[in-house]
């Protein structure tokens, strides 16, 4: 009885339309609130089904309101207006806290649930989720998606609402000449007029926006550029990524995370680096991935489950959408601001501030511009003008399959003028790469069931466990031609960088690509926050990035290749060509970040 007097006084105070507690017991809340008292007592009870009929018929009555019986909780509870309320299994709740409509609090996805204090208020539409704690007395605003601790007495605001002008065919100039944006990206930035009429757009879309030239603007929302803008964004740091992609492909391509990757992506964010040991396989101690000839004879084992013994992290093999999914959220949670399925047409750099021009005739402003498009990079050609990355004679063709079962930890393979490697993923699952030589474009040219067919064609006659494994792949096959450049001492003009691939293209056979990325993130994100002069950052950045993933690039390349001969002795030797046993990769995979990304400097 007094938890229902306390309630129906609860409302009559919070909501100034009801006038009698004789209307407050037709309040949602009241009978959101009451319904879950009861299930939630059925729940503790062990009586988990009469305890979710109760919830469900307290969701029905209140209007939407839905409890799980196993949150918890605290006194004076109200929901106001509350249509669409979700409240998860585990969330704990503390008294005299307020929630809007459409509110959910729980968790995200297999992670735990959310701790409120005391007083908080939730606006309508926010969400709150993950094993994180909201101190007392906090405001959190409409619309704010709140992932990351928030302490006692703060207020959460959401990221205000953009304005885009209306697109028109071209972009008019401030001289009445017209000025085709996706034409700046081939003109250097050298040329008069190419680079006056992108200026002219900048300035007078600047100005009209009042753009914050204090941003890092990052063109490539891949590895490295959403690992940039989550390091960044955790020190506080406004950061704009731009990625051309409307979301990411749920393709069958994987990749591995060797220690250092791994070492990096825990420098980005702790959090992070749970989340992607979480959605991939870390091997267990012991494990080893067998190296064998076509026909499944085990040359070797490459024993990956001692790397976190010799390293302090361990390899993790992830499919690289989990691992851009991982990237993505935890960015959103940061305030990293996002321009998805958005082209960057052009830049320029105004000596005190970069503009960067997009295709719907928006113009973004920052301190610094950081291109991580890829291999084949806009912002690279535009930059340093270097011609297109080269050909290193192979193909890769990549997807994902049930594991084998002859080969559940992974394989690799050297056949005649194909190597595959497969490596477990999670679920059963393993993702798998067959390098084939082949002229340039010849196999990118097929359609995935041709390429699937014919790749078939290839390894026939191999191990029925590995032709099984291609044959068994599930839609979304993967076709690159493999391409690297050689390395350069410096990739930045002035307020003007590249990071990943638009960087260091290398090829797959270290496995590196990934890492690197993750790697020029955290090293790029220290020598932004540390050091107060931006040019200087980028010079310092290059300076220590460019030696070391020169030797990467090189030794990638060196490991390469493909045997093109039937010899067995010459297939033992390509098989044996990468491994992580032994001290020869020390320093590649004992890489760990000089010193934490702190707050600091940048104008």
């Amino acid at each position: 009885m007094r938890a229902l007097t306390e309630t129906l006084d609860v409302v009559l105070e919070r909501d100034p339309s009801v006038c009698s507690r004789a209307e407050a017991l037709l309040h949602p809340t009241v009978i959101a609130v009451l319904g879950h008292r009861v299930a939630h007592r059925l729940y503790r009870r062990g009586r988990r089904t009469a305890a979710l009929a109760v919830a469900a018929v307290a969701r029905l009555l209140s209007g939407g309101i839905e409890i799980h019986p196993g949150a918890r909780i605290g006194r004076r509870f109200f929901v106001d207006h509350g249509c669409g309320v979700v409240i998860g299994s585990a969330t704990v709740i503390g008294d005299d806290v307020t929630v809007f409509h459409q509110v959910t609090v729980g968790a995200m996805g297999t992670g735990g649930h959310p701790r409120l204090g005391d007083r908080v208020v939730v606006g309508a539409n926010a969400t709150v989720t993950g094993p994180i704690t909201v101190g007392d007395d906090v405001h959190i605003g409409a619309n704010a998606l709140v992932c990351v601790d928030v302490r006692a007495g703060a207020t959460v605001f959401a990221p205000r609402a953009r304005v885009r002008p209306r697109v028109e065919a071209s972009t008019r100039r401030t001289d009445g000449a017209e000025l085709d944006g996706r034409a700046a990206w081939a003109a250097r930035s050298g040329s008069p007029t190419d680079a006056g009429g992108l200026r002219a757009v900048g300035d007078r879309v600047e100005h009209r926006r009042g753009a914050d030239r204090t941003a890092v603007v990052v063109v490539g929302g891949g590895i490295a550029g959403l690992a940039l803008g989550v390091s960044l964004g955790l020190a506080g740091r406004p950061v704009t990524v731009i990625e051309r992609a409307p979301r990411v492909r749920a393709g069958g391509a994987g990749l591995v995370l060797y220690p250092n990757g791994v070492a990096a992506l825990d420098a980005v964010s702790p959090r992070l680096g749970a989340a992607v040991r979480a959605a991939g396989h870390v091997p267990a101690p012991g494990e080893a991935r067998p190296l064998v000839t076509p026909a499944g004879e085990v040359l070797s084992a490459d024993p990956v489950g001692s790397l976190r013994d010799r390293f302090g992290t361990p390899q993790v093999c992830v499919l690289r959408s989990a691992l851009q999914d991982a990237l993505l959220a935890e960015a959103e949670c940061v305030g990293v601001e996002l321009h998805r399925g958005q082209a960057a047409v052009g830049y320029a750099d105004h000596g005190d501030h970069v503009t960067v021009a997009l295709a719907d005739g928006e113009t973004l402003g920052g301190s610094v511009l950081v291109g991580a498009d890829g291999v084949n990079s806009r912002v690279r050609r535009a930059l340093l003008d270097d011609g297109a990355p080269t050909y290193r004679g192979y193909t890769s063709v990549r997807g994902r399959s049930p594991a084998p079962a002859p080969f559940p930890h992974g394989v690799t393979v050297a056949g005649q003028g194909i190597d595959v490697f497969c490596a477990p993923v999670g679920g059963g699952e393993v993702y798998w790469t067959a390098k084939i030589t082949a002229q340039p474009g010849a196999w990118p040219a097929k359609d995935p069931d041709t390429a699937r067919a014919d790749l078939l064609d290839l390894v026939a006659g191999w191990h029925p466990a590995l032709v099984g494994m291609i044959a068994d792949t599930a839609p979304g096959l993967v076709v690159t031609d493999i391409h690297d450049r050689d390395p350069v001492a410096d990739w930045s003009v002035n307020r003007v960088t590249l990071a990943g691939d638009a960087a260091h293209p290398m090829s797959p056979a270290m496995g590196q690509g990934a890492s690197m990325a993750l790697e020029d993130a955290v090293v790029l994100a220290a020598h932004l926050l540390d050091t107060p002069d931006p040019v200087t950052a980028l010079t310092d950045y290059c300076a220590r990035r460019a030696p070391r993933t020169a030797q990467v690039v090189l030794g990638s390349r060196r490991k390469g290749g493909v045997d093109e001969q039937a010899d067995g002795a010459r297939g033992d030797r390509a098989a044996h060509e990468f491994t992580t046993e032994g001290d020869a990769l020390a320093g590649l995979f004992g890489w760990r970040p000089e010193a934490p990304v702190r707050q600091g400097g940048m104008s």
